[in-house]
């Protein structure tokens, strides 16, 4: 996998900034500051209309509030909003929780969420990712001090689920700053308030937000961004973050540094799109994008290279997510057809293909991609990985405007967890515009979000998922997990919601609490070889032999007992790895 010089500068920067956040003899960390480590930190800083999920909603969860929330087992919940109800789906009213202040003292009452739609209708909103995914807004007006009416232009049954998504920010400090001003000083009802964007050292200081309706109980939060996922485990195992995304890599020597290892559902399905609208070129033929899933193992993917922790995809849904059908057979690993179709469609000799990924922000994705490029590579396909850093994915994204074959893309169903909304983007419905158009999918899908009736809804979104096994708009990969790591420092269990810890409810032990070993190993500087073991591992899934078995060069010590843990629902809590 070819690395662009932004990435490698990315991963130089973060190992220099690990290296000065420990330059100074292993002081001890401040006991009432949590520090956590990112992949990245927000493109846009505080400014939450020009992202929606992970990466950024690591730093905006702490900040800002949306009308709703999901909870630890992925349900709507309230939030901003106490409650809400419709007729039709079309037009909503919300009662709003009262005696709400942001952190700069302005009040949260219905006239901030009519400000925050009024806002986004306007040119300068509608030419934000927000903005067009709430293009379907008509009207919105304030009922009362703490009740508010959403009007929709067509009905659209999952209002409240695409709400969490929509942060609230200070509506004074916004009309002041500009979207720019509030970037670099956001307002919101979160548990923390900003305190400095250090964006030199790629880190935001947070202090408790003293109006904040969600008390912290640690009073200081810091977020550094760390793109590197070897370099994030080793600050966790050094003692010098205190949560972080990791990956499977150095499971046992974190283990061994007393770092706990939490499992989330990602609810999201890792995938390779397809970008073929107005495009020729091989993946415009339908018979060649079933061949590159049918040359693909996932069954091998999920169990070898992420332990078992996950499960294959065959699907946009993951299990856990609404829409997910478990009556759709998986997709076979059948390398023999997969010749035989692109031969079918003028290619016996193979062909050669380009995508752009990410890597780091999702467990043994760096892997998963090669090892899927070395499958392909077995029936005469040649796929070229290139690794592109998220802010420019994500101006790609926005743009549409790919200069690769292919391109790295979960079907993402945060933070609704429901799968209308991924569908969309691999469909004609895509704004700005649309990257792939199966015209027979788009009526279903108008129905499916119109359709109130859960069950109805759900038989509906059961057939778009056949849909996409006609169409082929992606290589399904897994079905993806978070791995959160947990320092010993931080006490008790670590509850995550909608892809994020929730960081007010974290507490901190005293050193003096931490057991001996605990303590030596928490500040114990890890020796050069993790970078080199993580590296090993990328050169044993290229140098792995499908279908046939492999050791990873690191792996657990023990097993967890009982069944796979990956096969319970999707919508349970939290829990150690």
């Amino acid at each position: 996998m070819s690395r662009s010089p932004a990435l490698s500068l990315s991963a130089l920067l973060s190992g220099l900034l690990l290296l000065l956040l420990g330059a100074c003899g292993r002081a001890p960390p401040p006991p009432d500051e949590l520090r956590v480590a990112v992949p990245s930190l927000p493109p846009s800083l505080g400014n939450p209309f020009q992202a929606e999920g992970m990466p950024s909603a690591a730093t905006w969860a702490a900040i800002f509030d949306g009308l709703t929330t999901l909870d630890a087992k992925g349900r709507v919940v309230p939030a901003l909003a106490m409650g809400w109800q419709t007729t039709d789906g079309r037009t909503w009213d919300f009662s709003l929780r009262r005696d709400v202040r942001f952190s700069n003292g302005e009040p949260f009452d219905a006239q901030a969420v009519v400000a925050l739609f009024g806002w986004l209708a306007g040119q300068a909103g509608q030419a934000t990712f927000m903005g067009g995914r709430f293009r379907d807004v008509a009207e919105v007006k304030a009922l009362a001090p703490d009740r508010v009416r959403i009007v929709l232009k067509q009905p659209s049954a999952i209002l409240p689920q695409r709400l969490v998504s929509l942060l609230v920010p200070a509506p004074g400090a916004w009309a002041r700053l500009g979207p720019e001003g509030f970037a670099r000083k956001p307002e919101g009802t979160g548990p923390y308030r900003v305190i400095e964007i250090d964006e030199r050292r790629r880190q935001i200081r947070l202090a408790e937000n003293a109006h904040a309706w969600r008390k912290p109980v640690t009073p200081r939060l810091r977020i550094i961004e760390l793109a590197d996922e070897a370099v994030r485990q080793q600050a966790l195992m050094s003692g010098d973050v205190d949560l972080a995304r990791v990956g499977l890599e150095d499971r046992v020597r974190m283990r061994e540094a007393g770092v706990r290892i939490m499992r989330a559902p990602s609810m999201q399905v890792m995938s390779i799109a397809f970008p073929v609208e107005e495009r020729s070129g091989p993946l415009a033929d339908a018979r060649v994008r079933e061949a590159l899933n049918l040359a693909v193992d996932r069954e091998a993917l999920a169990r070898i290279l992420l332990d078992g922790l996950a499960l294959p995809a065959s699907q946009p849904a993951a299990r856990g997510t609404f829409g997910h059908d478990p009556t759709l057979p998986p997709i076979p690993h059948d390398p023999a057809r997969a010749k035989a179709l692109l031969a079918e469609a003028g290619y016996e000799r193979g062909l050669a293909l380009r995508a752009e990924v990410i890597v780091g922000s999702l467990p043994a994705d760096s892997l998963i991609y090669q090892a899927a490029a070395a499958q392909l590579a077995e029936v005469g396909v040649r796929l070229e990985l290139a690794t592109i850093p998220f802010p420019v994915f994500l101006r790609r994204f926005l743009s549409n405007a790919w200069t690769s074959d292919a391109f790295g893309l979960s079907w993402n169903a945060a933070p609704a967890n429901d799968v209308q909304r991924p569908m969309e983007i691999f469909s004609c419905l895509r704004r700005p515009a649309a990257f792939f158009c199966d015209l027979a999918a788009v009526p279903l899908l108008r129905a499916a979000s119109a359709e109130i009736d859960p069950a109805r809804r759900e038989a509906l979104l059961f057939r778009l998922a056949r849909r996409t096994r006609e169409s082929w708009p992606a290589l399904f990969l897994v079905e993806q997990v978070d791995l959160v790591g947990v320092a010993p420092r931080v006490a008790g269990p670590v509850e995550i919601a909608n892809r994020v810890p929730r960081y007010e409810r974290i507490a901190l032990r005293s050193p003096t609490l931490l057991a001996p070993g605990l303590q030596a190993a928490s500040a114990r500087a890890l020796s050069p070889a993790s970078p080199a073991a993580a590296h090993a591992g990328f050169a044993a899934a290229k140098r792995y032999q499908w279908p046939g078995p492999a050791v990873l060069p690191i792996r657990p010590s023990q097993t967890s007992s009982g069944a796979n843990p990956a096969s319970t629902s999707s919508a349970a809590k939290s829990q150690v790895a």
